[in-house]
């Protein structure tokens, strides 16, 4: 099941990707299916590292807790929300524009982080999600979140959250207009998984072999060291 969810994550990984960049000429013909492509992307990924987290603990694995990982429960709580529905599902930007701004064709500012690359010449594309509403989630009972216990202080911490928000206000933002790119980030997991499952991976397709490739090798990006980029949006 590790090989074959492994499998799936990579067709995950490659969807996301192929919308992501996609949406950029599609959101000036239909920007709700541009949006609805990329959310269901993200869906995709965070549901094949939930289905691998599953097939490690049915196979007994015990050498690996996602809970104390930050980069592994970092994925498991996006993926909890936008399962059990929880704080909007922590929106992208742009669904969170459409949700927040009226007219949505209305310019609004906002606060973009990136994480600084481990390599000088790798390059990504983005999928900004909302700080506030991770954050929200974060702060939601234990029982609510279903997360793990002490995952908000070892999320906040890995990410460097506090940092994010002063920034925003440096520029007289609201932390509710500062967004994250969620890619590093799931670079990062695949980064942390790869040396617990190497050997059970089978790279049956061009997408697991080259995910298999790039979590071996690539170095991860600084989620402490972020790239800020203040930008107006709006919908076409």
């Amino acid at each position: 099941m590790i090989a074959q969810t492994f499998e799936d994550l990579s067709q995950a990984l490659r969807v996301l990707a192929e919308v992501r960049i996609g949406a950029n000429a599609l959101f000036t013909v239909d920007f709700d299916e541009a949006v609805g492509n990329i959310e269901n992307g993200l869906t995709g990924v965070l549901n094949a590292f939930h289905s691998l987290y599953d097939a490690m603990k049915r196979s007994k694995r015990t050498g690996l807790d996602w809970y104390k990982s930050a980069e592994l429960c970092t994925m498991l709580a996006l993926r909890n929300a936008r399962h059990h529905n929880l704080c909007h599902k922590v929106r992208t930007l742009f669904r969170y524009h459409l949700d927040t701004v009226t007219p949505p064709t209305r310019r609004h500012k906002y606060l973009f982080v990136d994480f600084a690359p481990g390599e000088a010449d790798v390059s990504t594309f983005d999928v900004p999600l909302s700080l506030s509403d991770l954050q929200e989630l974060l702060l939601l009972p234990q029982d609510h979140s279903r997360l793990g216990k002490g995952t908000h202080g070892l999320i906040s911490k890995y990410i460097d959250m506090d940092s994010c928000i002063a920034h925003a206000a440096d520029h007289g933002l609201l932390a509710t207009q500062v967004f994250f790119n969620v890619v590093p980030l799931i670079v990062n997991a695949g980064i942390a998984l790869h040396p617990h499952i190497r050997n059970d991976i089978v790279c049956k397709s061009t997408e697991s072999g080259h995910f298999n490739f790039h979590f071996r090798e690539v170095l991860p990006a600084t989620t402490t060291k972020h790239e800020y980029q203040v930008f107006d949006f709006w919908r076409p």
